[in-house]
Formats: C-alpha cells, structure tokens, sequence
C-alpha cells in the first residue's frame, strides 16, 4: 500500500474531526492479507476501516480505550482502532506528529507495533 494523502472526515458522533495526512500498511500484514484477499478486496476493506476510524468508530477497543481515543482527538494525541479482518487482528493506529501538526496512520496486526 503506498502513502496516501487524504481529506478530513468530520464525525457525526464527535465534535471534533480525525484528520490523517499519511497513511501507510505494514509490510507483514499486507502480505498476510495477500493470502486470503485480492489486492482490490485488500483496498475495500483498507477503506472501511479508515472510514470507521476516521467516523469515531474505534472497532473493538475496551471502554476505556474508547473514551481514551474521545479524549484524544481534542489534543491530537494517538488514536488505536482495533478490527478484525479473516481472522487477523488489525489495530488502526493515528499518531500526532512531533508538534501535533502532521498525522500519521498506520495499518498493522498488534505484533507489528
């Protein structure tokens, strides 16, 4: 999957919109979708995860974490989604860059972290 720059989604649930401007898969998890999936199923279910994400959607996260990532979006601070997709655990990961100006997503199974 190649970096990709993408437009702020607004959710309808939070008052505060999740913006990414680079988003990339990790190597190993791509491969492992690779296995089960055709590269253009691979980019569906890529896009409904950010779309999930992006809408305040944190999948299957605790409570805790969800409230966490509420909060987070007020500060621009990391962001965790989790999914599940044939199987594999997939975390949806939004980083605030060094000053909080430049986001980063990251697409990866929990043991790539």
């Amino acid at each position: 999957m190649t970096v990709a720059e993408t437009e702020m989604v607004r959710s309808e649930n939070l008052p505060l919109a999740l913006e990414t401007h680079q988003i990339g898969m990790t190597a190993a998890l791509h491969t492992e979708l690779e296995k089960v999936r055709t590269a253009s199923e691979i980019s569906g279910l890529v896009a409904n995860m950010l779309s999930r994400h992006a809408s305040g959607d944190w999948g299957e996260v605790c409570a805790h974490d969800a409230k966490v990532n509420d909060e987070a979006l007020k500060y621009k601070a990391r962001i965790l989604s989790a999914y599940t997709i044939e199987g594999i655990k997939v975390w949806v990961m939004t980083d605030a860059g060094w000053n909080g100006s430049h986001r980063v997503t990251t697409i990866m199974r929990p043991e790539d972290y």
